[in-house]
């Protein structure tokens, strides 16, 4: 029994002991990487989801704060670590997932993070998302959200009630009339920019070319929008909800049409707004837990659609904004 040789007073127990320890230190170094591969296959999948905080991703804060609902109807929910931040994904009793959040600019800024591998998964507008992969991004859609939801806000003392009045307004107008967009690429922008070509106005995003009828501004940011029509700097803006509700609400201008109206007639009813992108190699090696989730998202949808006020409510909470405006921005 060299063990209790070791525990003995005499010199050889003492030299067995530290044969027996200096064994046991070179035989360290090859358990220590065994244990650390068994700590890591034992933690769940990480996926890191890029959104924008507005309502048009409101499926990601309904499946959130719901655990109990999509528990109960589904078998995969979510399970807070952190408000906001930090979520379990459970399937089947078990966590499948950790699922990071991480806010956002929307438009491209948000799907660019997602071609850079920055994020997993993201939600972000389709024409940003379609100029990606034309561009040989490994991004691809993997799930339709939402269509419409966008309207064009002008000054409440601007001549106008009515597409039709509005283009009067803007031939009329002895300098270009100056409409702002809170980014470069999206549905919006493509919408508005259609409707101008089609009632034969010309525009420009260049803000020395005075011989445009409409100049069209990226000011960076809803924040600058707002400011910026309140002094004047701009005619109007297109942006997508809660915000065009906020514009109405806080009296910084009114709602001249909805961008579905906008001509061509029937050309933009139903025209998608956002959609969730996923990075192809990632979604590739990891289709169980990708598929839990976007179910999850899926159920998500319906339960805004079927549920409308417990939602409105919920959704303006994340958001930190007035339900009230949600209860107008969700239909």
């Amino acid at each position: 029994m060299p063990l209790a040789l070791g525990l003995g007073g005499d010199r050889s127990g003492r030299i067995v002991m530290k044969r027996y320890l200096f064994f046991l230190l070179l035989l360290a170094p090859l358990f220590s990487p065994l244990a650390g591969c068994e700590r890591k296959a034992a933690e769940p999948l990480l996926i890191r989801f890029g959104h924008a905080p507005h309502d048009h991703h409101a499926a990601l804060y309904i499946a959130a704060l719901n655990p109990d609902y999509f528990r109960d109807n589904g078998g995969v929910f979510l399970r807070e670590r952190t408000f906001k931040s930090d979520y379990e994904l459970i399937a089947d009793g078990r966590v499948i997932a950790r699922l990071q959040i991480v806010p956002d600019e929307g438009g491209i800024r948000l799907i660019r993070r997602l071609a850079e591998k920055q994020v997993d998964l993201a939600y972000g507008g389709v024409p940003a998302i379609l100029a990606l992969i034309d561009q040989g991004s490994e991004v691809r859609i993997l799930l339709p959200l939402m269509g419409e939801g966008a309207g064009l806000i002008v000054d409440r003392d601007l001549p106008a009630d009515s597409w039709d009045t509005f283009v009067e307004y803007i031939q009329k107008s002895p300098v270009p009339v100056r409409i702002g967009y809170r980014i470069g690429v999206s549905v919006q922008n493509i919408a508005f920019e259609a409707a101008l070509r089609s009632a034969g106005l010309s525009y420009s995003r260049r803000v020395d070319d005075h011989a445009a009828q409409v100049m069209l501004l990226n000011l960076h940011g809803s924040d600058r929008l707002f400011a910026a029509l309140k002094s004047g700097l701009i005619d109007g803006f297109v942006i997508n909800q809660p915000l065009v509700t906020m514009a109405e609400v806080q009296q910084v201008g009114r709602l001249l049409v909805n961008l579905r109206d906008l001509p061509p007639a029937g050309s933009w009813v139903g025209a998608p707004c956002c959609a969730l992108a996923g990075d192809e190699s990632f979604v590739r090696r990891h289709p169980r837990e990708v598929a839990a989730l976007l179910s999850l998202l899926k159920r998500a949808n319906d339960y805004l659609n079927e549920y409308p006020e417990p939602s409105a409510v919920q959704v303006a909470s994340w958001l930190e904004i007035d339900p009230e405006i949600e209860r107008k921005s969700l239909p």
